[in-house]
Formats: structure tokens, sequence, C-alpha cells
């Protein structure tokens, strides 16, 4: 249903633990890589929009570059994950999934199987194991023109 999901506009997005949203952990993009990372102190805001909000499908679009979030290549059925989250030209469908306070992102990348993402030392990566909780902080200053 549409009311759970978060309203399209922009956001940071932030870890969220079992006790504690971590607010150092927000993904980024460097100014001189395409690699979605994990760098203290760095910020991205990031434009979510739907495909069909009913079902959480959305897209993650760079506020500052104009580039989506999505993978590169195409991931192989059992391997542990399909690889990293980068910006990219073409735009990708996620899926946005309720949980106890805060969502998951996941991609179907092999028939039936999602990858979700997950923090792994300095990058966002995607998975088919374990899933991480994101929570969407409102950026108040910029408009969805």
């Amino acid at each position: 249903m549409a009311d759970d999901f978060p309203e399209p506009r922009h956001y940071n997005i932030l870890l969220k633990t079992p006790t504690v949203i971590r607010v150092s952990v927000e993904p980024t993009i460097l100014d001189d890589e395409d690699v979605l990372r994990v760098v203290e102190g760095k910020t991205n805001a990031w434009s979510l929009q739907y495909i069909n909000r009913d079902k959480g499908i959305c897209m993650l679009a760079d506020v500052k570059s104009g580039g989506f979030l999505g993978l590169k290549g195409r991931p192989v059925s059992g391997m542990g994950g399909a690889g990293p989250v980068y910006r990219v030209k073409e735009t990708q469908e996620w899926i946005l999934k309720k949980t106890e306070g805060g969502y998951t992102i996941s991609q179907v990348v092999v028939t039936g199987m999602e990858a979700y993402w997950f923090e792994d030392g300095d990058t966002i990566q995607t998975t088919y194991g374990p899933k991480h909780t994101w929570v969407f902080q409102p950026v108040p200053d910029i408009s969805m023109t």
C-alpha cells in the first residue's frame, strides 16, 4: 500500500542497526568515483521516485549528478551477492520493503532472487543473504522540481 512507503522526495539514507540509527553510515558517491561508499562525514541526497508506489518499486537518483543507483553487469545465480551498487546512466528498479523501523532496499537480479543492500566495509554491496534496514531521512532544503 502506498502509505507504507516514504513520500517521493529527496532523502539522506541512513543505516539502522537493531539499537540505533547510525548517522555516520550514509551512502555517498565520491566525486571521482561511481561506486556507492560509506564515508564518514560525507553524504549525498537521493531522489526517491516511484514506478509503482503500492508495491514499493522505485528509482533512486543522485541529486547532485543526476545518475541513478544500480548494478553493473549481470549477476550469476548461486554467487554470494550481485556486487556493489554504482551510479549508472540508465534507470534501474529497486524494491522497498517495510521492516521494523525502516526499509530493506533490494533488486531482483536473477529470476526469483532478490539482492539486498548491505554495508560491507566501506562500500554498499548487494547480497542474497543478510539484509540491512535503511531509514529515509528527508532533506529539508531541496525541492522536487
